[in-house]
């Protein structure tokens, strides 16, 4: 027997996360998608599963600014990535911002790298982001399904 399953990942950067959910559960019943499906909700922006890992972070950049972390609510509707810059990034969020000088090619190249280095180590169970425990959730449920 065959067993298709569509996750959609996605950022929501101001929407209400419900009424947002609904939409997407809408759009895909006028769409009579057939097989089973789920939308996974980072809550502002993946970086907020990052965030939600404190000891990967730390494991990941031995010298991230943790007192950065106080400032950050998980998965509010926030300026996550920022906070993480802060944390992590040499001298933090402004310096990085001088670096890219305006283009986002630089701050791209450091997200990537952030999701490299924490996500590798992410304790799927220890992260205390609601929305990535959702989306853990939801393929576990699928996993156990097949």
């Amino acid at each position: 027997m065959e067993y298709a399953v569509l996750i959609i990942v996605l950022d929501n950067d101001k929407r209400d996360v419900e009424k947002f959910r609904q939409e997407l559960e809408n759009m895909a019943v006028s769409n009579m998608v057939l097989c089973d499906y789920t939308f996974c909700i980072a809550i502002k922006e993946m970086e907020a599963w990052l965030l939600g890992d404190i000891g990967e972070i730390k494991r990941a950049y031995p010298d991230a600014k943790m007192q950065y972390i106080k400032r950050y609510e998980q998965d509010a509707i926030c300026e996550t990535w920022e906070v993480l810059a802060d944390v992590v990034y040499p001298h933090g969020l402004s310096r990085l911002r001088k670096k890219a000088g305006g283009s986002y090619l630089e701050i791209g190249r450091a997200k990537c790298e952030w999701a490299d280095k924490i996500g590798s180590c992410m304790q799927l169970h220890e992260n205390i982001s609601p929305s990535y425990q959702y989306f853990i959730n939801e393929l576990e449920k699928r996993i156990d399904r097949m």
